[in-house]
């Protein structure tokens, strides 16, 4: 029996625990490190020594979407699996989907829930998200994604401009367009959408 390497997030220090002691029940599930932020997985990460991360939508230093866009650049094998911290948020769902999550569980699901999605995410047979989310939602580009990131990160148009290498204007462009698109008049408006769900009616048809 192969086993998978298990890396937990979770901004609280006794989740972390339970959920350790939980996975370690089973003989086919090796947690290898837990944490309460990302940059405390930053070095198991570098080593290439994690199968799956199974992590909080929001952690102490940075987003969920923020923590697998980072996971994506450099380490494109491993896997992430979700959890919602709070009520169910369609378009945290559609981003963590068009970055390659394997899987978004709700504040609801129960403890065989989460084992069956960090298996069947690791051994390809939990059905992609991409799939399930062709056609539901309003397409975002690229660019627009990237500044919809930037954003929720609570960067300046500035350091997004800075980090995507383009300028300033083109950056405002980009958001005018997405916020058209999710039909918000502000970041406030679209972080209330992405934290619990507000407002997604313009997005998911």
């Amino acid at each position: 029996m192969r086993t998978t390497r298990v890396f937990i997030i979770h901004p609280q220090r006794l989740v972390c625990v339970a959920l350790r002691d939980l996975m370690e029940k089973f003989g086919d599930l090796m947690v290898v490190g837990v944490s309460c932020d990302f940059a405390g997985a930053q070095a198991a990460l570098a080593d290439g020594t994690i199968d799956v991360f199974l992590m909080a939508d929001r952690l102490e230093d940075c987003t969920g979407v923020s923590a697998l866009k980072r996971i994506r650049q450099d380490n494109l094998h491993t896997k992430v699996v979700f959890y919602r911290l709070g009520g169910m948020s369609p378009l945290f769902d559609y981003m963590a989907a068009r970055y390659g999550a394997g899987a978004v569980l709700s504040p609801t699901c129960g403890y065989s829930e989460l084992v069956a999605a960090v298996r069947g995410v690791y051994e390809g047979t939990l059905e992609p998200m991409q799939s399930r989310m062709v056609g539901r939602a309003r397409k975002l580009s690229v660019r627009e994604m990237d500044v919809l990131a930037g954003i929720l990160e609570g960067k300046t148009l500035g350091e997004t401009a800075e980090e995507l290498g383009i300028s300033d204007k083109t950056v405002s462009t980009y958001k005018n367009r997405l916020f058209h698109k999710l039909g918000v008049k502000s970041a406030v408006e679209l972080v209330g959408m992405y934290n619990c769900g507000n407002g997604v009616g313009s997005l998911f048809q």
